[in-house]
């Protein structure tokens, strides 16, 4: 079976084409709805194969805290919460790293000033990492729920309708700058 966007097919037979324009398997009826393959079977939809994924971004804090420059320490106050995404879709995450690495002083575009104290992520409207007490200066890559170091088998995290990801500002004379930074397939 497929999905190619905008419709749901038959078995793939080819690279050329798919064998039932029809939608359907095996002599079941097929559709999908909104990201979910669900099949027809004695007269109820049922669902099978998971949610389905046609998008991939990639995203972080650059896209919400802008190519600030020096005294961006000015515009985020000590404490504040910014909120650094919030999605209603259903998403498979499969990499979420944070922290506070240090960049020179010849990045085009710096966060000097500023650092994450604490990154909270929601799933579902429920908590699931509660980072607190973040060091002024660490690697990215080196905390958060889906980082390089805890690779041992291909792993992501799904939420089934709501990703909300919460930064607290922390400022600080260092050269570092806050990073978050998120991969994932979503339906669309």
């Amino acid at each position: 079976m497929g999905f190619n966007g905008h419709r749901t097919y038959g078995v793939k037979v080819s690279n050329s084409g798919w064998s039932d324009n029809t939608g359907s398997v095996q002599g079941f009826p097929f559709r999908n709805n909104n990201g979910r393959l669900e099949v027809l079977i004695n007269g109820v939809w049922l669902s099978v194969g998971g949610q389905i994924y046609n998008r991939l971004k990639t995203y972080n804090t650059v896209e919400v805290l802008g190519e600030a420059r020096e005294g961006i320490q000015n515009q985020y106050q000590m404490g504040q919460e910014v909120v650094l995404f919030d999605m209603w879709k259903p998403l498979k995450i499969t990499s979420l790293t944070w922290g506070n690495p240090q960049v020179s002083s010849s990045l085009g575009y710096s966060y000097r000033g500023i650092s994450f104290s604490r990154v909270r992520v929601w799933l579902d409207e429920v908590l699931v990492f509660d980072d607190n007490n973040i060091p002024s200066q660490t690697n990215y890559t080196d905390r958060g729920p889906l980082r390089p170091s805890q690779y041992t088998e291909t792993r992501y995290i799904e939420a089934r309708s709501h990703l909300k990801i919460i930064g607290t500002i922390a400022n600080n004379a260092g050269n570092v700058h806050p990073n978050l930074h998120l991969s994932m397939m979503y339906y669309e």
